[in-house]
């Protein structure tokens, strides 16, 4: 017919160029969700100058979120999995990125609503970062488990992926290292000699400083 120019069965070139841009743009999106943050550097020891107390009965858990982090919800869910898990047998601590400002707005009334509703739970807000600094934490979501003397048992993440909730190794390695507590004097770590050998899982979350927000800037 007159005015018709594209052949049965052949697309247009435009809607061609759609489809490859949404399923690129689907391939990147997959692609960032599965990719972790920096690891840090946490240390193997509890660091001194922290203003977190190390319970010496049960192991202290750490973890550090950016409070403005669409990951934070869900790492927080797989939190509250895991204390459930091991009946609160840990000292647990949220430790909330604040910057210098004093915007109230910056720390969500629905996500610090969702972490009271964690039993157990303790929240301090780590003013421009010193804690995270302290303890040598990067990104979002960084979780790490500490024994009663001290030494460094669990570090990392506790989600498969960004926002990801569910079964994840970090999480099961996390549970795992409490309920060894529960069972032993210390965690039973498969050939290993000498100190606590520290488990590590990737953290899958967002800088925990924020450009911009960081001291001096």
């Amino acid at each position: 017919m007159p005015g018709i120019t594209a052949r049965c069965g052949v697309a247009p070139g435009w809607i061609v160029a759609w489809g490859v841009a949404v399923a690129a743009g689907a391939m990147l999106m997959n692609v960032y969700s599965m990719t972790p943050g920096s690891a840090g550097s946490p240390p193997v020891r509890w660091p001194g100058g922290s203003e977190i107390p190390l319970d010496r009965r049960c192991p202290t858990l750490l973890i550090f979120l950016h409070p403005q982090c669409p990951c934070s919800d869900a790492s927080l869910d797989e939190l509250a999995a895991a204390i459930d898990r091991t009946s609160g047998r840990v000292s647990a601590w949220a430790l909330v990125y604040r910057p210098r400002t004093n915007d109230d707005d910056w720390f969500p009334g629905e996500l610090r609503e969702a972490m009271a509703a964690i039993p157990g739970l303790s929240i301090a807000e780590d003013h421009e970062g010193a804690e995270a600094a302290l303890f040598g934490i990067e990104t979002s979501g960084h979780v790490l488990l500490f024994g009663p003397e001290g030494d460094l048992w669990f570090s990392g993440g506790i989600t498969d992926g960004r926002g990801h909730r569910g079964e994840s190794l970090g999480r099961s390695a996390l549970i795992t290292r409490i309920l060894d507590h529960r069972s032993s004097a210390r965690p039973s770590i498969p050939e290993a000699t000498g100190p606590t050998v520290p488990v590590d899982a990737p953290v899958f979350g967002c800088p925990l400083t924020t450009p911009g927000t960081e001291p001096g800037a």
